[in-house]
């Protein structure tokens, strides 16, 4: 199920994003790798274009902007700056969100294997 963040700010009425609940390991290191190089650079953005699911931001230029794939070096820097950081700040959420579901989950299933290993070694009456 999408992660969606919607920005309450009154200057941009109606901005949005919908980002992806599914990440692998490998996406989730390269989210968190330095971009040391252009090229880490360009990976790290192609990796969040990938992850949104739908979106709604308008640039100051009035384009509107509704698919990752429309987020281009020319269209963020039309951005206004705060809509840029509250989209910023909403990708590093949705990614900590994914990893604490992924514990969520993780917890769970070690608690029914406990749950049923415990059963399996009682002797039966």
């Amino acid at each position: 199920m999408p992660l969606r963040y919607e920005c309450d700010e009154p200057d941009f009425p109606g901005a949005f994003v919908e980002f992806s609940d599914s990440w692998s390991r490998k996406q989730i290191r390269l989210y968190w790798k330095e971009t040391k190089t252009e090229e880490d650079n360009d990976a790290w953005f192609a990796l969040v274009k990938s992850k949104i699911v739908t979106m709604h931001m308008v640039t100051t230029e009035g384009a509107e902007l509704t698919t990752g794939a429309q987020l281009t070096d020319e269209t963020t820097d039309e951005i206004d700056v705060r809509l840029w950081m509250w989209f910023s700040t909403a990708l590093g959420i949705a990614v900590n969100e994914v990893v604490a579901l992924g514990n969520a989950l993780g917890r769970r299933l070690r608690a029914t294997h406990v749950k049923s290993k415990d059963t399996a070694d009682r002797p039966m009456n």
